[in-house]
């Protein structure tokens, strides 16, 4: 089992990614601002991160760079998703995938292969 962490302001869909992950097996825990979420991530040291491009009070790219800088976090694998097809290709150079909204169960499932 995997720990996993989503980052996304839209609570409803958060829990239906949660709820994929789960369903598989995993531990899934959500952040829905992005003011603390890189503190909450160092504590967590999840396995897999699901990060929005778009949330409040701190932008989606800040975390991704934040988290990049951190030794700690090196082996975290970093999945960026948007409805911003622009914001998807400005940071897939940082992440592990970059998937662009609306996200299907499939390609949600597709991320667990980063796992492995």
């Amino acid at each position: 089992m995997s720990n996993i962490i989503i980052v996304e302001d839209d609570i409803t869909l958060g829990e239906s990614f949660a709820d994929v992950f789960r369903l598989n097996d995993h531990a899934v825990d959500i952040i829905t601002d992005g003011l603390h979420a890189v503190e909450q991530i160092r504590s967590a040291m999840p396995n897999l991160l699901v990060l929005d491009m778009h949330l409040p009070h701190v932008d989606g790219l800040d975390i991704l760079n934040q988290l990049r800088a951190l030794p700690e976090l090196a082996d975290l694998k970093i999945a960026v998703v948007s409805a911003d097809a622009t914001m998807v290709n400005t940071s897939v150079a940082l992440a592990d995938a970059a998937l662009l909204k609306p996200i299907s169960i499939g390609q949600l499932l597709g991320l667990l292969d980063l796992l492995n």
